[in-house]
């Protein structure tokens, strides 16, 4: 696997999209008032078990090293940026989370992202890249329905 090249280093598939899923998750919890350490944990152990299944499967350990080294980092550089509790969100933050994420769910699936991403990736890289897309997306649409829900009912 050559490290340095952009399609094949796993930058926009995998780190990015981890580090942006966890600073979300990160700051709805700060928002709310509740421990993200739960959360934290979850991750790690999920990013942990797909580790180990990619190692078992013999790809290349590279990824297994980019999703649990992007995990960890991402979970202390949020947690260092949301250390303080953020004030509510205005509707209009809501309607663009939900606006972003369902634009974030789409990226996958357009011919731009296929031929600048995911043609030379193999298949393993290009579900995981998929799975945390559209992860990413259903929790940015749903903290911002929720947000909304929530601020009706105020």
């Amino acid at each position: 696997m050559e490290y340095l090249d952009l399609q094949k280093s796993c930058l926009f598939s995998v780190l990015i999209p981890i580090n942006f899923l966890v600073g979300d998750y990160i700051k709805e919890c700060k928002i709310k008032g509740r421990k993200h350490w739960i959360i934290d944990g979850i991750i790690m152990i999920l990013s942990l078990i797909v580790s180990v299944k990619l190692c078992i499967d013999k790809v290349d350990p590279y990824l297994s090293f980019i999703l649990v080294g992007g995990v960890v980092v991402a979970i202390i550089q949020n947690s260092y940026i949301f250390r303080k509790k953020r004030e509510k969100k205005t509707n209009i933050e809501m309607y663009l989370d939900i606006l972003i994420g369902i634009l974030i769910l789409i990226i996958p699936h357009t011919n731009i992202a296929w031929k600048l991403l995911y043609s030379e990736m193999i298949k393993v890289v290009y579900i995981l890249s998929s799975v945390i897309y559209t992860v990413w997306g259903c929790n940015k649409v749903a903290f911002g329905v929720c947000g909304l829900i929530n601020s009706e009912r105020k």
